[in-house]
């Protein structure tokens, strides 16, 4: 039986970010399946993303958040 696995990753983002770069950031990844909720701390420079990854890899989004031009560092995954 093949169980998909939900995951949430949390990324330092490596720049300051604003209203315009949540909105960019949160339509971005909100297209790909998958993707439940993308949540960003603009203060902190945190992204966090709760997804399923019978949709969408893990990959798939950091290379996204790369397309755009957002350079981050992973600080924690968790799958359950």
């Amino acid at each position: 039986v093949h169980q998909d696995l939900c995951s949430v990753l949390q990324y330092a983002l490596d720049q300051a970010l604003d209203v315009h770069d949540e909105k960019q950031i949160k339509k971005e990844l909100n297209r790909f399946p998958g993707v439940k909720s993308v949540a960003l701390n603009l203060k902190r420079g945190i992204l966090c993303v709760d997804f399923d990854d019978s949709g969408v890899t893990r990959e798939t989004l950091e290379q996204a958040m790369d397309t755009l031009g957002y350079p981050m560092s992973l600080i924690d995954a968790i799958s359950f």
